[in-house]
């Protein structure tokens, strides 16, 4: 349970942890992450006729999504391991980038496990863009990141031998920035919902 409760104890104990786990944790989250993006995007698209043809393209265009999810998914944790790998060399740093990046799948978990209840305030929102349905997924959004963050602290602190204070300051650059995209995307999500629903009118 120390990896749910006391991750940096566990990553002190994980130093010759190899990649079989990390990896099966970030495939796990990029499934999660497919499914979401599936039916958010199905949702979307539900909203008018999409046709060609004679082609139903509604299920091919929601295939397609949760393939790319997948694809991002992994393609984040090596960028965001590289982000956090750089920062921390301007504290000097001295861990391997593979132990750095072994570590910080382990961020992926938060938005894992809560994967659920993102679903059902993604398409709640989807649904009915109410001011009340934002500001829960706001607020989730920020949760997540906050879980997000103490687990790439203590990545960061023991991958690669920082202060736990130095690791803070490392991690909140690309904590902020995922948030930010976060909140982007969900804007995003609305704005697009808000042009299919004018052009089905």
């Amino acid at each position: 349970m120390d990896v749910l409760l006391n991750p940096d104890k566990f990553f002190m104990e994980k130093k010759e942890i190899g990649f079989k786990i990390p990896i099966a944790i970030v495939l796990v989250s990029a499934m999660t992450s497919a499914i979401l993006a599936y039916f958010v995007t199905q949702s979307i698209l539900e909203s008018i006729q999409i046709e060609q043809g004679g082609l139903n393209l509604l299920p091919i265009l929601s295939a397609l999504a949760g393939v790319s999810a997948i694809l991002v998914t992994f393609l984040t944790w090596l960028i965001l391991t590289a982000i956090l790998y750089f920062l921390s060399a301007i504290f000097k740093g001295k861990g391997d980038f593979s132990t750095l990046m072994k570590f910080s799948a382990f961020g992926f978990i938060p938005p894992t496990v809560l994967s659920p209840v993102n679903l059902y305030l993604s398409l709640e929102l989807l649904k009915s863009p109410i001011l009340e349905n934002l500001y829960a997924a706001l607020i989730f959004s920020a949760v997540v990141a906050i879980w997000q963050y103490l687990y790439f602290v203590f990545a960061v602190k023991n991958a690669r031998g920082l202060s736990i204070k130095n690791s803070a300051i490392v991690c909140a650059i690309p904590i902020v920035i995922w948030f930010a995209y976060s909140i982007h995307s969900l804007q995003s999500q609305l704005e697009v919902l808000q042009m299919l629903k004018n052009l089905k009118s």
